[in-house]
């Protein structure tokens, strides 16, 4: 099954963007989404087209907030749509 990992760096005003093969290969340029509801409803359809445009299967998000930015979107939203997506869940 293959995986494209999509990565997260979060700030206060928006959120840096990214999707990889598992072999760092580049799938769709970067892209910066405000950290604002109306962001995260573009960041979930972005990645449901990058699924959709392309062989993989599934997806794994890694984020990272260095000051714990999280902004106007509970991370419990992002929690919620990626269980309504299939995703499973992991916290390291």
């Amino acid at each position: 099954m293959k995986t494209l990992i999509v990565g997260i760096d979060v700030s206060q005003a928006h959120n840096d963007v990214g999707a990889l093969t598992e072999t760092g290969e580049v799938v769709d340029r970067p892209r910066r989404f405000a950290n604002d509801r109306l962001g995260f409803e573009e960041f979930t359809a972005w990645t449901a087209d990058v699924l959709g445009a392309s062989e993989y299967e599934r997806v794994q998000i890694g984020g990272e907030a260095t000051a714990g930015y999280i902004g106007f979107i509970p991370f419990g939203s992002y929690k919620h749509w990626m269980r309504s997506t299939g995703c499973r869940l992991r916290s390291t």
